[in-house]
């Protein structure tokens, strides 16, 4: 992933991903539901709009530039999108089982600490 941008605009958040996710160029937006969280008090925060394929970010710049620009290499955006939802609950799995393990580690430990001291 590459960052293309950051702004606190939402509108000019909306309106790149529709231009970028049009043309073929999927994207990944930081801090997309950071607001919804903190309530109406926390308007203000800044969104990072990334390029998920490094190899689209000249074409997202060019389409910044130039809305006419056609990417060399575009993809079915939907199509992404759905195979990256399908290896979602993997790696999830994976993070869940290292953090236990880590977690059963310390414990051990500092049981082995209190015992032996």
């Amino acid at each position: 992933m590459k960052l293309l941008f950051e702004t606190t605009n939402r509108t000019e958040v909306d309106e790149t991903r529709f231009l970028l996710e049009s043309r073929g160029i999927p994207i990944f937006i930081g801090n997309e539901n950071a607001g919804n969280m903190l309530g109406p008090v926390f308007t203000a925060r800044q969104f990072g709009l990334w390029v998920i394929l490094e190899e689209h970010h000249e074409d997202a710049q060019a389409l910044l530039n130039n809305p006419e620009h056609i990417v060399n290499k575009p993809v079915d955006v939907e199509s992404f999108y759905t195979e990256l939802e399908k290896h979602k609950p993997q790696t999830l799995n994976k993070m869940l089982r290292w953090s236990c393990g880590i977690t059963i580690a310390v414990i051990a430990l500092i049981y082995l600490f209190i015992v032996y001291s």
